[in-house]
């Protein structure tokens, strides 16, 4: 699971609460009981694409039907839906299912959210150019941080990601950051819903002390997670504010540990990382980031 420092590696042996998690599926599935709003079938429907979207090579209907434990009939007309409606693609010789382009329509939409993407990407390029190392904006996704966009660093990695890639909001710098700007009851229902355990040797897993460190984090601006997420890793990362004040998202700067210490990144990388958040923050009407972008 480990990532020796200074090794190129991805991300894939840490296990993230995103739609494949436990407790992401306990947080979609809460609540159903007490609203007779809910719907049944488009859950099934969501669930068919999101089995297509995670899986490596196009699946075949026995494959749908054993993996969602939905029974033959209702797959096939799941499947038969979403492919007329365009989201899903069947090869005509295999007769196997994948997910189509156009879900991205619908992804475009949640990426140009408030113009975020638009509004970052000169603040983040020019920070990525500044210090050629990795720069990531992520935003929080039920109980992961999901990246948005990523300006890759010059140099070797420790690790390997790409946008839209998810990661646990409590062990990584940006989720730490976003959770600690958050509401009190809002940090800590995500806390209780998450699996909290040990990614590293490094990862803080008493959840008093991880929310003992969210007053730090509001009173210095930014959050330094050495090591929590994958050995040889280090991030420093800063708050986005929307312009209502709200906690939006966060900017954050990964090195590995074979070039840089957590004294040397506090020095160098983190005041960088901090004018970028606020620059963003400004970009987006946030008038205290104002002053502190010109500044």
């Amino acid at each position: 699971m480990a990532a020796r420092p200074g090794e190129d590696r991805t991300a894939a042996p840490l296990e993230t609460e995103d739609s494949t998690g436990d407790a992401a599926n306990e947080e979609r599935t809460s609540g159903k009981a007490e609203s007779g709003l809910f719907v049944g079938s488009v859950e099934k429907a969501f669930e068919v694409l999101r089995i297509l979207g995670t899986s490596p090579i196009p699946m075949g209907l026995s494959e749908v039907v054993k993996v969602t434990a939905m029974g033959k009939s209702s797959a096939q007309r799941f499947l038969h839906t979403l492919t007329a409606l365009g989201y899903v693609n069947q090869d005509k010789e295999t007769k196997a299912y994948s997910i189509s382009a156009q879900i991205l329509d619908l992804a475009q939409s949640y990426l140009g959210a408030e113009g975020l993407r638009e509004k970052a990407s000169h603040f983040l390029r020019a920070a990525n150019l500044q210090t050629e190392e990795t720069i990531n904006l992520t935003l929080l996704d039920r109980l992961s941080v999901v990246y948005l966009m990523r300006y890759p660093g010059f140099h070797q990695i420790s690790v390997d990601l790409s946008i839209g890639s998810k990661l646990p909001a409590f062990c990584t710098a940006p989720g730490r950051t976003i959770l600690a700007y958050m509401e009190e009851v809002e940090s800590n229902w995500i806390l209780e819903k998450s699996d909290i355990k040990a990614y590293t040797p490094y990862t803080i897993t008493d959840k008093q002390k991880i929310v003992g460190t969210f007053k730090q984090i509001r009173r210095n601006g930014y959050f330094i997670s050495n090591q929590e997420a994958f050995v040889g890793d280090i991030s420093v990362a800063a708050p986005v504010f929307n312009w209502a004040g709200r906690i939006l998202a966060a900017v954050n700067i990964a090195v590995p540990t074979s070039r840089w210490s957590v004294k040397e990144v506090a020095a160098k990388l983190m005041p960088i990382a901090v004018r970028t958040a606020s620059e963003i923050s400004a970009a987006l009407g946030h008038p205290s980031s104002k002053a502190l972008s010109k500044g």
